[in-house]
C-alpha cells in the first residue's frame, strides 16, 4: 500500500471517529459508568439485601457529593440549561464499598431527570451486604453545611461549608470554614431557619480570619445571607422584586454602587439532611453601596425615630434615634445625628421641608423609591425593612436610600397569627397606596417636579420592564428556575406545611392588575385605597 494509500485511509478513520464521537455526544453518552446486568443479578444472589449501610461517601469526578440520609439519596448540580451532559464519573469514598449503576441515564434526558426530581439508582455493596442508593441531579448550586451544634439545635452555629456550581464537574468545589447564627424576626419562629453565614480560614498562626470567595458568580466575599423563602408560596417575589429594582433603581445612585440586595437560587444540606430550597443573598452593606469611612448606613427596624411623637425639636441630635440601628460608620458622638436632622425635617412645617429637602436627601433616589414600593406593594417598608445611606457630602450628609426584605411583596401580607406562616395572599391589597414617610411627603409637596418625574419614568418602565409580556416572562423565567431544577417539588416535600403554590397565576394576576391599577392612580392619587 502507497504512503498516500495509508494518509488516506487514515484521514478517513479521523473523519469516522469524529462523527461516532459526536453521534455519542448527541446521545448524551458522556457518563462512563457502564452499566452490567450480570454483575448486579450476582450481587444481589449471593450478598445480603440491608436496608442501609453505612455508605455516605460517593465521587463526582473526584469529589465528594452532598448526601441525605433520610432517603439514601447523593445530590449532583449540573447545568439545567444545556441538554448536553457533562463528563461525570462515580466512584465510591470508601474502599470497602462499590457501586453498580442499575439503568443508563445517558439514555434518557438529562433535563427531565433534572426537572422531574428523577433519582437514579446505585446499587452500593460490601463483602456481605448490598443496599439500594440513589442519585437526584439539579439544576441548582448546591451549599453543604457541616455543623458542630447541629443545623437547627442552636442559635449560632460553626463549620465548614462546601459549595457546588452547576460546573463543579469541571472546576471542582470550593469549601471554607464558618460562623452563623440564626437571623430575621417573625422568620425565625418558622420551623425552617435562615442564616448569616461569615466565611472564616484559620492562618499560619492558628487564629481565624475572614476568607473571601466568590459565590455562583457573586461578590467577593466573607459575609452571606441564607433566606429560607418559606413564607412565600411561590419562592420568586424576592427575585421578581429584585429584577424590577436592578431595572429602575438599584444602580442609579453612583458609579461602582448597588443600592439593594441581590440573591441566587442554592439548595442547602447540613450534616446528612437536606434542607431545602434557599436564597443565596449579598446583603446591603457598606461594600454593597461603595459607601466611604465617614459615611453612615442606617438600618430601619420599626416606626419608633420617624414618628412625630417620639422624635421632636427639643431631642438630643446625639441621642439614639429609635427604630434604627447603625449597620457602618464610626460610633463617634456624633454618629447619630444625621439620621436625627433627617427625622426633624420629616416633621417640620412643609416650608422647611421643602427648602431643606433637596439638601437633605436625593430626591431622584427616593422618589425610584417610592414608586417601586407602589409597584411592588410593600406594605412591610412601611416601617422598616429601608436602609438610610448617609452620604457625606459637600460639608453635610446627603441621604439616600435602599429596599431590604422584599418577601411581603405583590400581594403577599402578613396576617398575625391567622395560620402558621403569618402570611396570606391578598388580592384586596392591589388598589393600596405605601406610605413611606421620606417618599410620600416628596410625593405630596411635588418637591423639584417629583410627582412628573415619577410619572415619565413610570411610563418608560410600563413600555420596557412593567409591559405585562415582559413581567410575565421575568416570572416565568424565574418560575423555570425553582420548578425546573427539581428544587421547588424538593421543598415541598421537606416542608410539607409551609407553602407552595401550584402555578404562578396568582402572582401573574396580580402583578398584571397592580400595573393597570396604576396606569391611572399615578396620576390621581385619589384613586389609591387606604
Amino acid at each position: 500500500m502507497t504512503k498516500k494509500a495509508i494518509v488516506f485511509l487514515s484521514f478517513i478513520g479521523l473523519i469516522c471517529s469524529f462523527v461516532l464521537i459526536n453521534r455519542l455526544q448527541v446521545k448524551n453518552f458522556t457518563v462512563f459508568n457502564p452499566v452490567n446486568p450480570k454483575q448486579i443479578q450476582e450481587v444481589k444472589s449471593n450478598l445480603v439485601e440491608a436496608e442501609e449501610l453505612e455508605f455516605t461517601a460517593l465521587l463526582c469526578n473526584e469529589t465528594r457529593v452532598p448526601f441525605d440520609e433520610h432517603t439514601n439519596t447523593f445530590f449532583v448540580p449540573l447545568n439545567m440549561d444545556e441538554e448536553q451532559w457533562e463528563k461525570v464519573e462515580f466512584v465510591s469514598g470508601q474502599p470497602e464499598y462499590q457501586i453498580l449503576f442499575e439503568e443508563d441515564v445517558t439514555d434518557q434526558s438529562k433535563q427531565e431527570l433534572i426537572a422531574e426530581n428523577t433519582k437514579v439508582k446505585l446499587l452500593v455493596f460490601d463483602q456481605q451486604f448490598w443496599s439500594e442508593y440513589y442519585i437526584t441531579f439539579t439544576g441548582l448550586p448546591i451549599i453543604d453545611l457541616a455543623t458542630n451544634e447541629g443545623f437547627y439545635a442552636a442559635e449560632e452555629i460553626t463549620g465548614t461549608a462546601v459549595f457546588y456550581d452547576t460546573d463543579f464537574t469541571i472546576h471542582g468545589a470550593q469549601q471554607s470554614q464558618y460562623n452563623g447564627h440564626i437571623r430575621g424576626n417573625t422568620s425565625r419562629m418558622f420551623p425552617k431557619k435562615g442564616y448569616k453565614i461569615n466565611l472564616i480560614k484559620t492562618n499560619s498562626d492558628g487564629l481565624a480570619e475572614l476568607n473571601k470567595l466568590s459565590l455562583f458568580g457573586m461578590r467577593n466575599d466573607d459575609d452571606w445571607i441564607l433566606h429560607a423563602l418559606y413564607n412565600d408560596d411561590t419562592k420568586i417575589r424576592d427575585r421578581l422584586s429584585m429584577a424590577v429594582w436592578d431595572a429602575m433603581g438599584a444602580k442609579t445612585v453612583s458609579e461602582n454602587s448597588y443600592y439593594g440586595p441581590k440573591m441566587t437560587y442554592v439548595e442547602v444540606f447540613a450534616d446528612n439532611s437536606y434542607c431545602g430550597l434557599y436564597g443565596l443573598m449579598e446583603p446591603v452593606d457598606a461594600k454593597q453601596l461603595n459607601l466611604a469611612e465617614e459615611d453612615y448606613l442606617y438600618k430601619r427596624k420599626d416606626s419608633g425615630g420617624l414618628n412625630y411623637e417620639n422624635f421632636n425639636e427639643s431631642k438630643d441630635p446625639y441621642e439614639i434615634v429609635n427604630g434604627f440601628e447603625i449597620k457602618a460608620g464610626k460610633m463617634t458622638s456624633d454618629a447619630w445625628k444625621p439620621i436625627a436632622e433627617l427625622a426633624l425635617l420629616t416633621y417640620s412645617s412643609d416650608e422647611a421641608y421643602n427648602f431643606y429637602i433637596d439638601e437633605r436627601a436625593d430626591i431622584d433616589n427616593a422618589t425610584r423609591l417610592w414608586l417601586f414600593l407602589q409597584l411592588i406593594t410593600g406594605h412591610d417598608h412601611t416601617a422598616k425593612n429601608v436602609f438610610y445611606v448617609a452620604k457625606y457630602e459637600e460639608d453635610d450628609y446627603k441621604f439616600y436610600f435602599a429596599p431590604w426584605d422584599l418577601d411581603l411583596t405583590w400581594g403577599s401580607v402578613s396576617v398575625g397569627e391567622v395560620n402558621s406562616v403569618y402570611t396570606a395572599f391578598e388580592k384586596s391589597v392591589v388598589d393600596d397606596r405605601i406610605y413611606w414617610e421620606t417618599g410620600n411627603k416628596i410625593m405630596e409637596m411635588n418637591c423639584d417636579n417629583a410627582v412628573e418625574k415619577m410619572q415619565a419614568l413610570y411610563s418608560d418602565l410600563r413600555n420596557s420592564t412593567l409591559a405585562d409580556e415582559n413581567l410575565e416572562k421575568i416570572i416565568a423565567e424565574l418560575d423555570y428556575e425553582v420548578r425546573f431544577s427539581g428544587a421547588f417539588t424538593r421543598d415541598r416535600e421537606r416542608w410539607p406545611k409551609g407553602v407552595h403554590a401550584n402555578d404562578t397565576s396568582e402572582l401573574i394576576w396580580y402583578a398584571k392588575e397592580r400595573m393597570k391599577f396604576l396606569d391611572t392612580a399615578l396620576y390621581d392619587f385619589s384613586l389609591f385605597g387606604d
